[in-house]
């Protein structure tokens, strides 16, 4: 998003404040350390603005898994937390 705000602002001489994101999930087979996130974490996103630091209420989470074995368990979860609010349950 960010570039998005960038380069909108630029062509059009506006000053835009790009979003600086509260939540966030990335699934990722390998650590920071092999290359996998291309060194980039979140605590370095919330360094350089992107993200909203978790003192002033940011939620990430890193899942070193693969995606297509992670994402179906993942949603499951969501869809029941979200069933379970529409019936009153939590």
């Amino acid at each position: 998003m960010a570039p998005y705000y960038d380069i909108t602002g630029h062509r059009l001489d506006l000053k835009l404040r790009a979003p600086r994101f509260r939540y966030g999930v990335r699934i990722c087979p390998e650590p920071v350390h092999w290359g996998g996130l291309s060194g980039c974490t979140y605590k370095e996103g919330v360094s350089w603005g992107k993200f909203i630091a978790p003192e002033d209420g940011g939620r990430y989470a890193e899942v070193f898994a693969d995606a297509t074995a992670v994402w179906p368990l993942l949603m499951k979860a969501v869809f029941e937390s979200l069933d379970a609010g529409r019936n009153g349950c939590r």
